[in-house]
């Protein structure tokens, strides 16, 4: 078994099993998944940081998505918009069950981190003898939740997708500075700095505003090459 094996496994379903699990514990887990939308679980063998390229090589969305791989012993997420120390924390509460069942484990995490990422799943239920109108208030509010959410989960996607669209903008105009710069220029050496920096922002997985703002850094650099590019008269 190997990171190719979970990779395929995985684009074609949202449980990836190396045979940590039965068939019968496998298929329950495997339907639960349905619970959780844009969640997958890789159960591997081995050190987990040999499965972290999962996360790239699926293509997954740092808002949409959740990665969470498990070797039995230990696990470990990412995804849903959480940051690491909520994932860690949201964790270390399902260590216990995890302990005691691996499939109440591995639904306890995803409870605890769709918990983390989006509030509560499931609506206090009213008291008895309340009445149809308040059960009927409950599914309204409960409808309007779900509505927000998905207007969350979309404005942060296109919050993300506009600031990744900014760097490769600047990217594409440093190329286009940089043509015909000699090697041995100074300036040469600004400009593929200016590359390498854009590139490894167009891969950050930071917040839109913390990539906007870098990309708006490395417009004031381009900026200020372009105009020592405009006032040579020729290269040395």
């Amino acid at each position: 078994m190997s990171v190719e094996d979970a990779e395929v496994a995985l684009r074609r379903a949202d449980l990836y099993d190396a045979g940590l699990l039965q068939e019968a514990a496998r298929d329950q887990l495997s339907r639960a998944l349905r619970n959780w939308r844009g969640a997958k679980i890789a159960l591997v063998k081995g050190d987990l940081s040999d499965y972290r390229s999962l996360w790239g090589r699926l293509g997954l969305d740092r808002q949409e998505n959740l990665l969470l791989i498990c070797n039995g012993q230990r696990w470990e997420a990412k995804g849903w918009g959480l940051d690491p120390a909520e994932i860690t924390r949201r964790l270390e509460a399902a260590e216990a069950a995890l302990a005691a069942d691996q499939v109440e484990g591995l639904k306890t995490a995803l409870t605890g981190l769709q918990k983390g990422a989006f509030g509560p799943s499931d609506w206090l239920p009213y008291a008895a003898g309340a009445g149809t109108f308040t059960a009927v208030v409950l599914g309204v509010a409960g409808l309007a939740f779900l509505h927000r959410r998905g207007q969350l989960i979309a404005e942060r996607k296109a919050s993300y997708d506009e600031a990744k669209a900014m760097v490769e903008e600047e990217y594409a105009a440093v190329v286009l500075a940089a043509d015909g710069i000699p090697a041995n220029d100074p300036l040469w050496d600004h400009a593929q700095r200016l590359k390498r920096g854009l590139v490894a922002l167009s891969k950050s997985e930071e917040d839109p505003a913390v990539i906007r703002g870098k990309a708006e850094h490395y417009q004031a650099e381009l900026a200020a090459l372009r105009t020592r590019l405009r006032t040579r008269t020729h290269y040395p």
